[in-house]
């Protein structure tokens, strides 16, 4: 399965496992707009767990190459110490960077402490440091039983960089089982369900400075559905501007925006109707002697994490009564590999129905277990970065804001004893789980309304 890697190195001299490719995290040294600023990034090793700071071509050669462990220094003392010990098993490679250092143990008020973590494994030939400037990863490293040398040197930032982004860009406005057939949906789609299988006419603005259009059929009611001044796609004739803005349409760019508005009127079936922009992956097994294409997060104990964003303005909210609801929330969906089942990991974003975590199987289709929480400070599992719920009253506009929630191994193992309650196939092991796809679904239920902006949907695993 993809290890979440660029390329592979293998090294039958220093008998060193597959190296990772590509950086964890990125720090930035220099006050910018310093000419000499340089960056510096971390890789893993998936297979030993070693961390490596890299800071130009020479040193990320070397890497390549099959080094064990690398250690840096801003002092003086500690450098000459094992310059003069080479029995010690370190080798002095010379200078790969300047930093600022810390006077008495601390860094100005401007600068960022970076702390380096030793793993004390130096009976065991696996000696590894880790330098970090996030209170979140130092945490994490001292749970795993790091020792924390103390601050090593002073950078002026400090960022965390992904392995790999994925980006929803809907190209294409499908019935929601094609937006998950990964054979035609690879970059994202708007997927449609419980009403019409499409909207085959388009409207477009076609603006001028000012927000002028030369269109007739165009009218900004549109916009004050969604917020979005983009083309909209619909099932109404285009000359009748009323028919359009009451009906579900959907508005896309060029770029990562996108548009929705959910109308109960266009419900064809059962009580939802309901929009999702999907991101769908590959999830068949390679053929014998192909590489295998599918995103396993976590396999062979690999320690990424999954981050989702995405920012969304709730403009319209409507419901005709108290038992009509319109609610929006992301979605990750999860497939064991060995039982074929799966998990929806759903995150409560904003709506009329009151929030609350649940378990259980919620759509028959399909037979997936759906673990889910509401986006606050304190989630059932995982851990919400940025944003909370935003509750609605039905009754107008909802509220807008950006959104970043956090995934780790142990939070998946936690989700997935959770989803076990519910279907003990489900395979206890995070190692075996692919990803399938990510979402954001717009929903109606009976008599409401839904108009909503979405914009930079990703999912970033580090």
């Amino acid at each position: 399965m993809n290890r979440i890697t660029s390329r592979v190195i293998f090294s039958a001299l220093a008998m060193l496992a597959l190296l990772a490719g590509f950086p964890a995290t990125a720090f930035f040294i220099g006050p910018p707009p310093d000419p000499g600023a340089i960056t510096v990034q971390e890789y893993v090793n998936d297979y030993t767990g070693h961390y490596f700071l890299v800071a130009d071509a020479l040193e990320r050669q070397a890497v390549d190459s099959g080094p064990n462990s690398h250690f840096f220094t801003a002092s003086p003392f500690e450098c000459d110490l094992l310059r003069n010990h080479p029995e010690l098993g370190w080798f002095y490679e010379g200078v790969r960077f300047e930093a600022f250092v810390p006077v008495d143990g601390a860094c100005a008020a401007s600068l960022v402490p970076v702390h380096r973590f030793y793993n004390n494994r130096a009976q065991f030939n696996d000696t590894n440091h880790r330098y970090t400037g996030d209170a979140a990863t130092r945490a994490e490293m001292q749970a795993k039983g790091w020792f924390d040398e103390g601050i090593a040197f002073c950078t002026k930032s400090w960022g965390l960089v992904p392995a790999r982004t994925f980006t929803s860009i809907p190209d294409a406005i499908r019935p929601l089982a094609d937006c998950e057939n990964e054979d035609l949906n690879h970059r994202g789609c708007v997927g449609l369900a419980g009403m019409t299988a499409a909207l085959p006419n388009r409207i477009g603005p076609y603006f001028l400075p000012f927000f002028l259009t030369l269109n007739p059929n165009w009218s900004n009611r549109f916009v004050d559905i969604t917020g979005y001044f983009f083309d909209l796609s619909t099932a109404q004739v285009p000359e009748d501007q009323a028919a359009v803005a009451a009906h579900s349409f959907v508005q896309r760019s060029d770029s990562d925006m996108t548009g929705f508005h959910v109308s109960s009127l266009d419900r064809v079936s059962g009580a939802i109707v309901s929009m999702d922009s999907v991101y769908q992956f590959g999830t068949r097994a390679p053929v014998a002697g192909a590489a295998d294409g599918r995103i396993a997060p976590w396999s062979a104990g690999l320690d990424h994490f999954i981050e989702l964003s995405f920012t969304v303005n709730a403009k319209t909210v409507g419901r005709a009564n108290s038992q009509s609801h319109a609610w929006g929330g992301p979605m990750i969906e999860f497939r064991d590999v060995r039982s074929g089942k799966g998990i929806d990991v759903t995150l409560q974003t904003f709506g009329t129905i009151p929030p609350a975590d649940f378990v259980g199987v919620m759509e028959l289709a399909t037979g997936n277990v759906f673990v889910s929480t509401v986006l606050r400070a304190d989630p059932s599992f995982g851990s919400r970065v940025k944003g909370n719920f935003i509750p609605c009253t039905g009754s107008g506009p909802c509220g807008s804001g950006t959104f970043e929630f956090r995934l780790r191994r142990e939070d998946f193992a936690q989700v997935v004893a959770m989803a076990r309650a519910s279907n003990p196939e489900l395979s206890a092991n995070p190692a075996d789980y692919i990803l399938v796809n990510f979402r954001f679904r717009g929903g109606v239920f009976n008599d409401a309304e839904l108009g909503m902006a979405l914009q930079s949907l990703k999912l970033d695993i580090f």
